[in-house]
This record gives C-alpha cells, sequence and structure tokens, in this order.
C-alpha cells in the first residue's frame, strides 16, 4: 500500500551514498566553529577553577586551612630478627 498518488518511483541511490553525509564548505565551518566552542568552554571552565579551587598545596590554601594537631607519631621500632 503507498500512500503517494504520484506512479513515478523515488530514484535509487546506492548503499555507500545514501550513507555519506553532505561535504561542502559549510561542513568545514560547522566544525571550525564548535571545535572553537569547545575550547572556548574548557578555557573558561578551567579559568573559573582556578579562582575558586586554589591548587593543593597552595601558599593560599596554606595560610586558609584549618590546622589538624595529631599527636606526634611513635618513634620506630627495629625490625625483629
Amino acid at each position: 500500500m503507498t500512500l503517494s498518488s504520484d506512479p513515478t518511483p523515488a530514484p535509487t541511490v546506492n548503499e555507500t551514498r545514501a550513507r555519506q553525509g553532505s561535504r561542502g564548505r559549510h561542513v568545514l565551518l560547522i566544525l571550525l566553529a564548535s571545535t572553537a566552542l569547545a575550547l572556548a568552554a574548557m578555557g573558561g571552565v578551567w579559568a573559573l577553577r582556578t579562582f575558586v579551587e586554589p591548587a593543593a598545596g597552595s601558599s593560599q590554601e596554606q595560610t586558609s586551612g584549618e590546622t589538624f594537631n595529631a599527636p606526634a607519631p611513635p618513634p620506630p621500632t627495629p625490625p625483629s630478627q
């Protein structure tokens, strides 16, 4: 059963050609623009992260962090033979 009243069949395309996407300058521009946006987003996240969370061991973390007063570890015991 066909839904179209047009008796002419649609053009036949082989499998390889049917699977191919379009090519051209517009596809390249979309690829470049999406890559640039991805790089800008990654750079923005990286920049915000450096302002929000200081790196481990940085001077800001050492001065603003709370101190933890743990007892001194016991002296090492000589190995038993």
